[in-house]
């Protein structure tokens, strides 16, 4: 058994590496929260005492809201099994969640003179009939949930269309990031490349009573927007990331922007709490991302998850993949990129989000389009898009990957704000999203939900909010492969006999171990090297085995095989 746990940890040294069609985990449990419109999860957190938040869009007041007075957004507090002990409506659309050590809650997103009910906020800029003219906004309840201690909303009279990320500072106020196109109110009339139809990038603080002290805005004459988190480098510092496809104001020097080459600009910022500028770093080749949709720090090291395309990366992974893909990027604390991967298929891929397991290692969350089970895609279900969730090793090789949802549409495949949407319990791994129900229940990974047509358009289906968990002991372990080029093993999958073939045989002994999933050796031998060496495997159950091949304790060759009578 030692001799075997050594092999296993020699092959994942190996660089040459093959992907399994791995499964991944079992759903072990999902839970629908539907009404006839849109419906939704937008942040899921774990109270450190027990149980959870989430905020949650419920557009319709009728099926699981037909007691409630009025549908939209809300508070919800779940016990330790995801049922609802409490929820309350709240007059935004809250994107982020934050516990502050004395329970009380702040909820961080957008807000409207439409969505204000009971007029909570009294400060909103937009114009009382334009639904569409959003504030950014924050709500401080108390840590009950039930008791409003205050709320303000910041902006203009234009739009401030898109909340992307809050944070606490050390000096108990918040920084929070956002769009805008106003020019007005809260946000500065002079800055120099102002386009009223198009985004700036808007950063903003305020103390802990949500008072404002200051707003920055990152501007060019197209469309500038935060990219990714806001990220804690350390106290009173602040990491900061816009995507542009300008190329004038902050974001002169680059060459005009071609979609067909995507050069997008991202520009790196560190900023103190009093949002002084330390540094900044401009990559105007488009090859550092497309778009973070989360970034965050351990270590000494800065991750962010996003996509970029598959041709115009630092590392690109064309022509065997295609589109975009999912990206993880690396940085040191002093804004230089130390590390870039993609991931995906010949399709529309994208990580969404990101969490650690218990052992450290990665589980990225996102969306894809691979419809042909390409690349790292497996099992994709069909229609527009599918889930995704991939699992790697601290390196970023592959353990396991699976899609995730119905036969037809299950996803967006663009989010436009960070999502804080998994949460890893015990030994399993909790995502509440959203899920377009089938017409016919159970499809695919899907046995919940209520199929509406959106007001009557049969071209446009509602989402439902779905929470789902898996069993994260059920994924099958994917251990990378050693392929030595004069090894060849056949038929794979097999029933009874696997031949093993060597084009440069040698005379000497060679030992062969098969082991199972759980690293036991059912099926030890010798042989003499040859041409050509059959052996029998009908003893074994149906399953996935590894095969090894030793001579004198060194390790030449591993591969998993399936055994499928």
């Amino acid at each position: 058994m030692k001799k075997l746990l050594l092999i296993i940890a020699l092959i994942f040294n190996f660089t040459t590496q093959i992907l399994a069609q791995n499964p991944g985990p079992n759903i072990t449990w999902q839970k629908c929260f539907s009404t006839s419109g849109n419906d939704t999860f937008y942040s899921l957190i774990e109270i450190p005492n027990g149980g959870y938040y989430a905020t949650i869009e419920l557009e319709k007041k009728d099926n699981f809201l037909v007691n409630d007075t009025t549908g939209g957004y809300f508070l919800v507090k779940f016990n330790a099994d995801f049922n609802i002990i409490w929820k309350r409506f709240i007059p935004l659309f809250a994107t982020e969640i934050i516990l502050e050590p004395n329970g009380s809650i702040i909820l961080g997103g957008l807000t409207t003179q439409f969505i204000n009910k009971g007029n909570v906020f009294k400060d909103i800029h937009g114009a009382d009939l334009d639904i569409y003219s959003a504030d950014l906004a924050l709500l401080k309840l108390d840590s009950t949930g039930q008791k409003v201690l205050w709320a303000h909303a910041y902006g203009s009279t234009g739009a401030e269309d898109q909340f992307f990320d809050l944070i606490p500072t050390n000096n108990s106020g918040f920084l929070f990031s956002g769009t805008t196109r106003g020019s007005n109110g809260d946000i500065n009339p002079n800055r120099p490349c102002y386009n009223p139809f198009l985004e700036d990038a808007v950063f903003m603080k305020v103390d802990s009573l949500g008072m404002l002290q200051w707003v920055k805005t990152i501007t060019g004459s197209t469309a500038d927007v935060p990219t990714g988190s806001i990220v804690e480098l350390s106290p009173n510092k602040y990491r900061i990331d816009v995507l542009s496809n300008s190329d004038d104001c902050d974001f002169a020097g680059t060459l005009p922007f071609d979609y067909n080459s995507k050069n997008y600009r991202t520009l790196s910022m560190i900023i103190d709490e009093n949002g002084n500028e330390f540094k900044r770093k401009l990559d105007g080749t488009g090859k550092l991302a497309q778009y973070f949709a989360k970034t965050w720090k351990k270590g000494n090291k800065i991750y962010g998850v996003g996509y970029a395309y598959a041709n115009v990366a630092y590392n690109p992974t064309f022509p065997t993949h295609k589109d975009a893909e999912g990206l993880v990027v690396v940085f040191d604390d002093s804004l230089n990129m130390v590390n870039q991967k993609l991931f995906g298929g010949n399709g529309y891929d994208f990580f969404f989000d990101h969490i650690y397991d218990t052992s450290g290692n990665h589980i990225f969350f996102g969306a894809t389009a691979s419809s042909d089970n390409s690349g790292d895609i497996t099992n994709y279900k069909g229609g527009y898009s599918d889930y995704w969730i991939v699992k790697t090793d601290t390196n970023f090789n592959i353990v396991w990957s699976r899609t995730v949802g119905s036969i037809g549409k299950d996803s967006y495949l663009y989010y436009n704000f960070p999502s804080n949407k998994m949460i890893i319990r015990g030994s399993e791994l909790i995502l509440a999203f959203e899920i377009y129900p089938p017409l016919q229940l159970p499809n695919g990974d899907v046995s919940c939900g209520l199929y509406t047509l959106k007001y009557g358009d049969s071209t446009r289906q509602c989402r439902d909010a779905w929470m789902v968990a898996f069993d994260l002991t059920t994924g099958i372990e994917m251990i990378p492969t050693k392929m030595e080029t004069n090894f060849k093993l056949f038929p794979n999958p097999t029933a009874n006999v696997i031949t093993i073939q060597n084009s440069n045989p040698t005379g000497k002994k060679y030992k062969i171990s098969i082991a199972d999933q759980l690293g036991k050796v059912v099926k030890e031998m010798k042989y003499e090297d040859s041409n050509e060496f059959t052996l029998s495997v009908a003893d074994l159950d149906d399953g996935m085995y590894f095969i090894s091949i030793q001579n004198n304790k060194k390790l030449l060759f591993t591969q998993k095989i399936m055994v499928k009578k």
